[in-house]
């Protein structure tokens, strides 16, 4: 069983977002007092944090979700069918599992951060969100009736085999770059 621990944020990279974001706040803020004063300032922020209101159970059930992944991929599964050694099958596996998940960013990318930590291999990890970004089911349910059949057909057409066709490229021009990149992505201690 893999366990990820969290033993705090303390990164560069989560630091320098921290502060432009902290930045982008404060200029926004400014402009919205220049414009209506203390009342749209604050109409800004409540309506902010109605947002994150209306999005915290979806973020709550997706982290445990990624939760609930690390303890149930086991090292043996992730080697199988999931990991480097897994090839093409890993890829196919991943572009289907990110095709099939519901929910937007919200909910894949803490997925995508589970096979991160579960020792997925690149190619895996990128079919994965490539497949939910790209030839999403739920997408087409979306784009049949509102854009119209002919504008859905040629756009998956055109982008069905990105995902995998990148994920491949990955895996095997790129196949020790994973883990840098898991090193980058465990908070500091």
């Amino acid at each position: 069983m893999i366990r990820i621990t969290v033993k705090g944020v303390n990164t560069v990279q989560y630091k320098i977002i921290s502060i432009i974001l902290g930045f982008v706040i404060i200029v926004l803020s400014f402009i919205s007092f220049y414009l209506g004063g203390w009342s749209l300032v604050s109409e800004a922020f409540l309506t902010g944090f109605g947002e994150l209101f209306k999005v915290l159970p979806l973020l709550a059930a997706a982290f445990i979700i990624a939760g609930l992944m690390q303890v149930l991929i086991t090292e043996e599964l992730v080697k199988k069918w999931l990991g480097q050694e897994a090839g093409l099958k890993g890829v196919l596996l991943g572009w289907l599992a990110g095709s099939v998940i519901p929910g937007g960013p919200f909910v894949y990318y803490p997925v995508a951060l589970s096979l991160l930590h579960s020792k997925v291999g690149i190619g895996t990890i990128l079919a994965f969100i490539l497949g939910k970004q790209l030839s999403s089911l739920e997408r087409l349910i979306m784009e049949f009736p509102l854009l119209g059949s002919e504008l859905t057909v040629i756009r998956f057409s055109l982008t069905f085999f990105f995902p995998p066709l990148i994920a491949i490229m990955a895996h095997y021009f790129f196949p020790g770059l994973i883990d840098k990149i898991r090193e980058g992505a465990e908070p500091d201690a």
